[in-house]
Order: C-alpha cells, then structure tokens, then sequence
C-alpha cells in the first residue's frame, strides 16, 4: 500500500464526526468512582480489577489487564450495536481479547494480538495477522462495513487485510474491555490505550490520520 504522507503531520480533528458514539482515554483523570468515563457519549464502564497509571502513548496513560480476571463492563446499549462500525484501540501485543462484545457469536471485537473478527450469530469471521510482540503501542482498528458486508484490519495506519463476510449479527450481549466471558481464559493480559467507537466505516485515510493523530499524543478532543 502507497501511504498518504500529506496526513502524518500532527493534524489535530478537533471536532468529532457525526459517527463518533463512544471514546475511553484510559487516563486517570477520566476514571470516578470505580467507571472509566465516556467522554464522548454516556457509556461509562464499571472497573473490574483494571487499573490505570501505566504509561499509555505518547505520554499518555493507559490501563493495564493481569489476564486473569480485569475486566471494564461497559454495557449493553443500543448505541454500540451500530449498523456499520468502526473500533479502534491502542494496544501493547498481549493474549486474549482486547475490546468488544462479551462471548461468542455477538457482533465484533479485537484481540490483544492485533486480530480481529465479525460474528453474523452462527459463525465468526476472522482476519489479519498478528501484531509484533515488540513491547511497543500499535494501533489497531477494526472497520466492518454492511453494504459489502466486509471486515477489514489495520495495524499502525495501514490495511493489513480486508475479507468478505456475513452480515454482523444485532449482538445483545454487554460491551467490555479486556474480556471474553466469566471464566474463560480469553483474558486480556496487556495494555490498553484510546478505544473508541463509531458508527461508519472509516475510510483508509481516515484510519491513517487517526493513527498519526494518536501517535503525536495530539488528540484534539476535550473531556468535555
């Protein structure tokens, strides 16, 4: 793939799209009272155990998951079961399942390993090679698009593969962090940094300037 350099200046979005549904910084100063705050829409999580401070990117910070039993319960809401989304997360490479909905069969989700997969309720659909187990942040972005239907994956702004697949099942089953189902050994062990939501494809120039927006630490976006 030829990259767009004209989009790896520190460009600053500072106003967020119409698609944006949720975004979690990971940062302390976003976390009250045992939530991680949303701070685009109104899905706080609820803290299982997870605990920020680690160094997150670009001097930011992140929260960080033992695999065994830290988990962020963000819910169930309607609002995260788009038509077409996009999910996107600042991850160092660690086992199991990064962000998503809980269990099998159930809409959409990324693997600590840079993986990722869409469910259409009976089978799931994955792609992409792994991430380097480097100890550095990458990020990772999961794109699931309804009119083709298709999935596709970038690593560190650029399509690492791009797959037909079913039509996403309409999952019920909660949004969570660093979490498969209770019990199971799908754990995330690892950080986590910067996830966030919407609710359309982004475009593969979209998906690059996000990722050079994040790794200049230039967000662009208030608490507010």
């Amino acid at each position: 793939m030829t990259k767009d350099f004209s989009q790896a200046s520190t460009h600053p979005d500072k106003v967020r799209p119409s698609s944006a549904i949720s975004r979690w910084s990971m940062d302390s100063a976003d976390v009250s009272n045992g939530k991680i705050l949303d701070s685009w829409g109104s899905n706080d999580g609820t803290i299982n155990g997870a605990s920020t401070g680690a160094s997150g990117v670009g001097g930011s910070e992140a929260f960080s998951f033992d695999g065994t039993d830290d988990y962020v319960d963000i819910g169930g809401s309607s609002s995260l079961r788009p038509t077409n989304v996009t999910l996107s997360a600042w991850l160092k490479y660690g086992t199991g399942r990064a962000a998503g909905n809980e269990g099998d069969y159930t809409g959409y989700l990324i693997y600590g390993s840079g993986t990722a997969k869409i469910s259409d309720g009976s089978t799931d659909y994955a792609t992409s090679k792994p991430i380097p187990d480097d100890g550095n942040w990458h990020h990772v972005v999961a794109v699931y698009k309804d009119s083709d239907p298709s999935l596709a994956v970038y690593h560190d702004g650029v399509k690492v593969e791009q797959i037909s697949t079913g039509s996403k099942a309409n999952a019920t089953n909660p949004f969570v962090l660093g979490k498969y189902a209770a019990g199971n050994s799908a754990y995330f062990s690892g950080s986590i940094d910067e996830v966030r939501v919407y609710s359309e494809a982004l475009t593969q120039q979209q998906v690059w300037k996000l990722y050079n927006i994040g790794r200049n630490a230039n967000w662009g976006y208030s608490r507010s």
